[in-house]
C-alpha cells in the first residue's frame, strides 16, 4: 500500500506534519484510513518515542465515524503514549478501551 509506506516513512524521519497532511488526502480523496494503517503507525510513533504526535495522529483518525479499531495493541500503545505525554486525562478511555 503507497499509503502506508508514505505514512511510516515520514513517521521515521519525524514528519509529523508531513503524516497528517498524508492521513487528510486519504481521508478526503481516497478510501479513507484504515486500522492496520492506524496500528503500523501507533506502533511506529510509539518505537520512536513520538508520544504527542502519535496522539495527534489518533485524534485526527479518530473523527472518522467509521473507523473501528479493533487491535489492542493500538489502545496499548495510546495508553503508554498518554503517560509519556503527560496527557493524564485521557489515560481513562484508553484504558477502558483497552479492557474491552
Amino acid at each position: 500500500n503507497l499509503f502506508m509506506a508514505l505514512v511510516t516513512s515520514a513517521i521515521r524521519i519525524g514528519q509529523i506534519d508531513e503524516v497528517l497532511r498524508l492521513l487528510r488526502d486519504l481521508r478526503e480523496q481516497g478510501p479513507g484510513v484504515t486500522g492496520a494503517l492506524l496500528v503500523s503507525a501507533t506502533k511506529l510513533c510509539t518505537a520512536k518515542q513520538l508520544f504527542r504526535e502519535c496522539l495527534a495522529i489518533y485524534d485526527y483518525v479518530s473523527m472518522d465515524p467509521d473507523l473501528d479499531i479493533e487491535d489492542k495493541s493500538v489502545w496499548s500503545c495510546l495508553l503508554f503514549c498518554a503517560i509519556e505525554a503527560g496527557c493524564h486525562p485521557r489515560c481513562r478511555f484508553f484504558f477502558e478501551r483497552l479492557k474491552a
